[in-house]
């Protein structure tokens, strides 16, 4: 894991020219799933994020994220009282985000898209092999130095 943190502080080292211009975040995210039948999992990630400007209002990156995932044991839910697990994961995503004006306060909608790799099957009794797509919208502040903050859902 320290490998991976010094390897991604690297990665966003600023630019020398603002012609190639990058982006390194670092994303928390939580949430649930859609209630099914299955049950309804919950999930925390730490997403580290490279993107580059492909024109003043896009950005195109990748976006590599350990997750956390609290899920019924079992295909059936909770009908059984079989209870939840916690599963670990790795997910390595598309990003594209496009922002919209250009002033102090810029709306962006986003889409991540990637496989996931968990080191249990998600959802239970199916595949350790995922897919994980991330649609989200948002609001990023104007500059204050080297960052730029920004609030999403």
């Amino acid at each position: 894991m320290k490998k991976l943190v010094v390897f991604a502080l690297l990665c966003g080292a600023p630019p020398t020219s603002a012609a190639f211009a990058q982006n390194f975040s670092v994303v928390a995210t939580g949430g649930q799933s859609l209630e099914t039948w299955h049950g309804q999992a919950d999930t925390q990630s730490l997403s580290l994020e490279w993107t580059r400007w492909h024109s003043k209002r896009t950005e195109l990156g990748v976006a590599i994220a350990p997750h956390v995932l609290n899920q019924p044991r079992s295909w059936f839910g909770d009908q059984f009282g079989d209870g939840n697990e916690s599963v670990r994961a790795l997910s390595a995503s598309f990003v594209a985000r496009h922002h919209f004006g250009s002033r102090n306060v810029r709306p962006y909608v986003e889409l991540l898209v990637g496989p996931m790799w968990a080191e249990k099957q998600v959802p239970a009794s199916t595949s350790r092999f995922n897919f994980i797509t991330q649609p989200g919208f948002g609001l990023t502040f104007a500059r204050r130095g080297r960052v730029a903050p920004t609030l999403g859902y």
